[in-house]
């Protein structure tokens, strides 16, 4: 598909793109952190020249980070308050402290896994959402929704309790309401 022109913009500009930054920028990246403090120390690499690469740097993040953040807000609106907004900023700026070369190792290391394919997820052991209660319930209980006990009874009252919470709230609209206490009630 790369530069195939059967395919268009996809071939062209997208896989470009991302063999550009997700397959080749990991370690050309982690080179950059290993070479540039080792030239500085051997007296290689001027300092001034240095701190003024790394200030570029770290501006361009924050630029991309700020700039997509502001282009989604113009066209979306997600944020009612400012706060959010200012809270989004600073985690734009912070982002290129630490999260974005945490993020760079794992790409290199998606990278290595794809190279010397290790292409499993390894073992997953499935834990389920009950609760020890839920499954203390007899069998019949947990299949039928019709057979009804006292803790069922109560966490369907409970139940109904938080959504009439919610529709007070103004969390859910009148019809979520009624679709939610139809359940309730059916499950009695």
């Amino acid at each position: 598909m790369l530069f195939n022109p059967k395919y268009g913009a996809v071939g062209w500009l997208a896989l470009p793109y991302v063999l550009l930054v997700d397959v080749l920028g990991p370690p050309i990246e982690l080179a950059g952190y290993l070479l540039i403090p080792t030239f500085a120390l051997l007296g290689q690499l001027d300092l001034s020249y240095m701190l003024a690469f790394l200030a570029v740097s770290f501006g361009f993040g924050v630029v991309i980070s700020v700039g997509s953040l502001a282009l989604e807000e113009t066209e979306l609106r997600r944020f009612p308050r400012v706060r959010s907004l200012v809270v989004l900023m600073l985690a734009a700026v912070v982002e290129n402290l630490g999260y974005r070369q945490l993020c760079s190792l794992w790409r290199l290391r998606g990278t290595w896994q794809f190279i010397t394919k290790q292409h499993s997820w390894g073992a997953m052991s499935r834990k389920g959402f009950k609760t020890a209660e839920a499954r203390a319930l007899p069998t019949a209980a947990r299949r039928d929704p019709r057979v009804a006990s006292p803790e069922r009874s109560e966490d369907l009252a409970e139940r109904l309790g938080r959504a009439k919470k919610m529709l007070g709230e103004g969390l859910i609209t009148d019809s979520e309401y009624e679709v939610i206490k139809a359940k309730i009630v059916s499950a009695l």
